[in-house]
C-alpha cells in the first residue's frame, strides 16, 4: 500500500500550472473546400517538458492545439457549395460567422462553448483537423467545437531534434521518458486551466470543462486524463478499446498473438494462393544481401522480418484486397515468365531494377512503402514508446515484451532468428513440412505468419529514420518506469459519465477481455455499445456517422437517466 501511494504522488502532487499562450492563429494554408467550409485556429502554447522541473528555461517545449469552431459560410449556400469531403448541414445552430479569439477574450469566449478534444490514436501520430470531416460537422452541428490537439513531439508541435549516433548522451535518452500518456494528460489539463476565465480559481471550480473523445491510445489518454484530473471533464467518449489498467506488456501480447494469428488464418482463407506466393518473396528476401534484404527508394531495408510485419494492415479488411495486389505484383517482378530462379521480371526497365535490388522494380518497392502502415520514417516515437505505453506498474520495464513472446508461439519462429540464418531455417522447415518453396501445400505447417501491432528490435536496423534512435530504444526498454498511467481507485470513484464503443473479436488491435475487465473497474454513469460483426478498430475513421450516432444515442439515455 505504501508504494501504492508513493506512486500516485508522482503523478498528482506536481504542481500542475496554467499553460502559457504564446500564439493564435487561424489556419490559412488549406485546401479551397476546407477554406471555404471550416474556420480553424492554431493555439500554441508552452509547457514543461519535464513537470518536475518547471523552473528551467531549457525545458519548455510548444504544443499546438487547432480549434474548430465553425462554418465560414452561410448554410443556406446552395449544395453545389458544400466541398466533396462533406454535406449540406440544416442545423439553424452551427456557427455561421467568423471567431476572433484574442489572449483577451479567449476566456470568455470559450466558457461559454461546449469544447470537445479528439484525441487520436498512436503513439507518435499527428492529428490534423482536416482527416475528421464527418466528426466536425457532427460535434458543430451538436453545437460543439472540436479542439484536435498533437502531442508533444508530433504534428506542429516541438519536434523530437535527435542527433546523429555518435553525438547522443544519456540525456537524450532521458527525455523520452516525458512523451507518454501522463506527460500527455499533463499539457491538456495544463491548458485548460490556461483556457479558465481569468476570475475562475484554476483548480476544481473551472468553469471551462471539455468532453473527451478517445481513439485507440486517445482512449488511453482520456483514461488516464479521468484518473488524476476528472475535474475538468464534461463527459468521456472512448472508441477503439480501452487500456488494459492491470495487466504487464507480456500478458497483452499473448493476446494480441492470438488475434494476429485469426486475422492471418482469415486472410489466407479469402487469398489461399497467397501461402505459396508469400513462402517464396521471403525465401527471396532472406537471400538478398545476406538476409539484409533490399533497399527501399525512400531508404530503409526491405528484408524477410520486416516484410513480414506488413500483417499490421491485416487490422483493415478494406486493405486486404491492396495487400493481395501487392504480393501479386512482387512475385511477378521476382519469379515472372521467363526468369531464371532470381531473375528479371518482363514488365520493368532493367536500369529501375538494377537501382533497387535487381528483381524488384521502383514502382513495386514503392507501393510496399505507400501500404507499410507503420509509416516509422514519420514517427519514430511510435516505435520508441509502443511498448512502453503498457508499463502501468511502479518498477515495470518492457524489455522488448513483444519478441519474448514472440518466441513463445511457433506461428512467429522468424521474429527471433538472426537474417543471415533465416533463409537456412525456413529451407529446413519447408523440407521438414513436406512442402518446400514451390509447394501449393497449405498445410498450417507451412504457411508464414505476419505479425501484427507489434514492434522489434530489428526496426530500428531496417527503418532508416529509426537508427538513430536504436540506443534510446533500447534504453527505453530496459527503463524501470517509477509512476503510473492510471490510478484504479480514483477509476473506481469516478463520476464523470462515460461511454464506450467495444468491437469484440473483429479488434486485432485490443483485446475486448482486458477490455472489458477495465471497464468493470471504472465507476460512475457509464455506458457501453457492442458492435461486434461490421465495425473494426479504426471505424472511427471509416463509419464515422454510425460510430458518432451510437455515441450520441447512449449519451442521450445516460441524460436522460441522471
Amino acid at each position: 500500500m505504501a508504494s501504492r501511494s508513493s506512486s500516485s504522488r508522482n503523478t498528482t502532487s506536481l504542481s500542475l500550472p496554467a499553460a502559457e499562450l504564446t500564439a493564435i492563429k487561424p489556419i490559412v494554408d488549406m485546401s479551397p473546400e476546407y477554406r471555404s467550409e471550416f474556420q480553424i485556429i492554431d493555439l500554441r502554447f508552452h509547457v514543461p517538458l519535464n513537470y518536475s522541473k518547471m523552473r528551467s528555461d531549457s525545458n519548455s517545449i510548444e504544443i499546438s492545439l487547432k480549434l474548430m469552431c465553425g462554418y465560414k459560410h452561410s448554410l443556406a449556400a446552395p449544395a453545389t457549395a458544400v466541398p466533396t469531403t462533406g454535406r449540406l448541414l440544416e442545423s439553424p445552430d452551427v456557427d455561421t460567422d467568423e471567431v476572433e479569439l484574442t489572449p483577451s477574450n479567449i476566456h470568455a469566449i470559450l466558457s461559454k462553448r461546449s469544447l470537445v478534444v479528439y484525441l487520436s490514436g498512436g503513439p507518435g501520430d499527428r492529428n490534423p483537423p482536416v482527416r475528421m470531416s464527418e466528426l466536425n460537422q457532427f460535434f458543430l452541428q451538436k453545437g460543439y467545437w472540436v479542439l484536435y490537439p498533437e502531442y508533444r513531439g508530433t504534428g506542429d508541435s516541438s519536434a523530437i531534434e535527435y542527433p546523429a549516433v555518435s553525438d547522443q548522451t544519456l540525456e537524450h535518452f532521458r527525455k523520452l521518458r516525458h512523451y507518454r500518456q501522463t506527460a500527455i494528460a499533463r499539457d491538456l489539463e495544463s491548458v485548460r486551466r490556461r483556457l479558465q476565465p481569468a476570475d475562475t480559481n484554476a483548480g476544481t471550480n473551472s468553469t471551462v470543462k471539455w468532453s473527451l473523445l478517445g481513439q485507440s491510445l486517445g482512449g488511453w489518454v482520456a483514461l488516464t486524463y479521468m484518473s488524476f484530473w476528472p475535474a475538468g471533464l464534461r463527459e468521456v467518449f472512448l472508441t477503439g478499446g480501452l487500456p488494459p489498467v492491470r495487466r504487464s506488456p507480456r500478458e497483452v501480447y499473448i493476446k494480441l498473438f492470438h488475434r494476429v494469428i485469426r486475422r492471418n488464418n482469415d486472410y489466407y482463407a479469402k487469398y489461399p494462393d497467397d501461402v505459396r506466393r508469400v513462402r517464396r518473396l521471403v525465401r527471396y528476401l532472406a537471400a538478398q544481401r545476406k538476409g539484409r534484404g533490399i533497399w527501399l527508394p525512400r531508404g530503409g531495408w526491405l528484408t524477410a522480418q520486416r516484410f513480414l510485419c506488413l500483417g499490421r494492415i491485416l487490422g483493415d479488411t478494406e486493405k486486404w484486397t491492396d495487400v493481395h495486389e501487392l504480393l501479386k505484383d512482387m512475385e511477378s517482378d521476382v519469379y515472372g515468365p521467363g526468369n531464371t530462379e532470381f531473375g528479371l521480371g518482363q514488365a520493368t526497365d532493367r536500369r529501375d531494377r538494377a537501382a533497387w535490388g535487381e528483381t524488384m522494380s521502383h514502382a513495386t518497392l514503392w507501393l510496399y512503402e505507400t501500404l507499410d502502415s507503420w509509416k516509422l520514417e514519420h514517427r519514430p516515437l511510435y516505435a520508441v514508446l509502443h511498448e512502453a505505453m503498457y508499463c502501468n506498474k511502479e518498477g515495470e520495464r518492457s524489455r522488448w515484451a513483444a519478441s519474448e513472446v514472440a518466441a513463445r508461439f511457433p506461428q512467429f519462429w522468424w521474429v527471433n532468428c538472426n537474417p543471415e540464418d533465416l533463409s537456412q531455417e525456413l529451407e529446413e522447415r519447408e523440407e521438414k513440412a513436406g512442402g518446400g518453396s514451390n509447394s501449393t501445400n497449405d498445410e498450417e505447417e507451412t504457411r508464414l505468419y505476419f505479425s501484427g501491432e507489434m514492434v522489434y528490435p530489428f526496426f530500428f536496423h531496417t527503418y532508416k529514420e529509426l537508427g538513430k534512435f536504436k540506443f534510446a530504444a533500447e534504453w527505453i526498454a530496459q527503463y524501470k518506469w517509477d509512476e503510473r498511467l492510471y490510478d484504479v481507485e480514483a477509476l473506481r470513484r469516478n463520476i464523470v459519465p462515460v461511454i464506450a464503443l467495444s468491437y469484440g473479436a473483429r479488434d486485432m488491435y485490443v483485446d475486448s477481455e482486458y477490455s472489458l475487465e477495465t471497464w468493470e473497474k471504472i465507476g460512475g454513469p457509464k455506458s457501453t455499445v457492442h458492435q461486434d460483426r461490421d465495425w473494426e478498430h479504426g471505424a472511427i475513421r471509416q463509419n464515422t456517422a454510425n460510430v458518432l450516432q451510437s455515441i450520441w444515442q447512449e449519451k442521450e439515455s445516460l441524460d436522460t437517466s441522471e
